[in-house]
């Protein structure tokens, strides 16, 4: 049964919420500020956490950097419960996975519940096949994991992706790269748009987190030392994005591929000895 944990202080509101969720057949933990959030997190491991974006703001969002920093709860979805859907682009640097409106209807609430669940479930099950991509690829001279297989091979935007894959660890920016290429940001980001399917700044993100990938494998670093490596100077942006790749944290998936990757090694070894053995007989 999925567990969310919901934080407003409005009585009214909380009672249509909890008797729509407990209908749905969702368990609810009900909070009115975000002082104790991080502990219950950790103790319940909620499938969603549900927080008025008014709270949110008055603790400055701290509570919810302070979730994506531990590897325990960074998997963890957050929806922004907002007035009106103007608030939205008010505080963009919380980068919520949604919102949902305080007089949003009983079917609406259960879509956007039931939306980020699937969403999450399906990330997990997307980022155990791309794990897989990382094993094999190599570091370039500088220590500096090589993402160029990646990037696609268009010969107009060849100059454009040589840049990304030389200077992703550096904090760049789509006005970095077309200042540097001499062309307009605006224009840059339509032709990529255009042609790749996916915008430039996707495409600087997708070799940060690939480079993570890699030294998460190949390397002992800590993840805040990989977390800088690859270019990101705020590391709760760098965990909330390696978990909209990948579904959960850098740690637990550095832990689940490096205990897969031991197993399939033993494996493979065990067949070997005993194929070897069938010979010798």
């Amino acid at each position: 049964m999925p567990n969310i944990i919901i934080i407003e202080r409005d009585i009214n509101y909380l009672k249509i919420f909890i008797k729509c969720m407990k209908e749905s057949g969702f368990e609810v933990v009900c909070m009115n500020n975000t002082k104790l959030v991080s502990q219950v997190a950790q103790k319940q491991l909620p499938d969603l956490i549900i927080c008025s974006l008014e709270i949110a703001k008055q603790n400055n969002c701290n509570f919810w950097n302070n979730l994506c920093q531990n590897f325990v709860t960074a998997t963890i979805p957050l929806i922004f419960l907002i007035n009106e859907a103007s608030e939205i682009y008010q505080c963009p640097e919380f980068a919520a996975d949604g919102y949902i409106t305080k007089f949003c209807t009983t079917e609406e609430l259960n879509k956007a519940i039931k939306a980020q669940l699937a969403k999450q479930a399906a990330r997990k099950h997307g980022y155990a096949i791309q794990s897989q991509q990382v094993l094999n690829s190599p570091s370039i001279g500088n220590d500096q994991p090589n993402v160029q297989s990646i990037l696609p091979s268009i010969p107009r935007l060849n100059l454009v992706f040589e840049f990304i894959a030389a200077n992703y660890d550096k904090p760049i920016s789509l006005c970095d790269v077309a200042e540097a290429l001499g062309y307009s940001a605006t224009y840059l980001t339509t032709v990529v748009t255009q042609t790749t399917g996916k915008s430039l700044q996707k495409w600087i993100i997708e070799c940060r987190i690939t480079a993570a990938q890699i030294l998460l494998l190949q390397t002992d670093q800590s993840v805040n030392q990989i977390a800088l490596k690859v270019g990101y100077e705020n590391l709760a942006h760098f965990y909330r994005q390696f978990r909209d790749y990948h579904g959960t944290s850098p740690q637990v998936w550095r832990e689940v591929e490096k205990s897969h990757n031991s197993h399939q090694l033993n494996k493979d070894k065990a067949s070997l000895n005993s194929n070897n053995f069938g010979d010798f007989q």
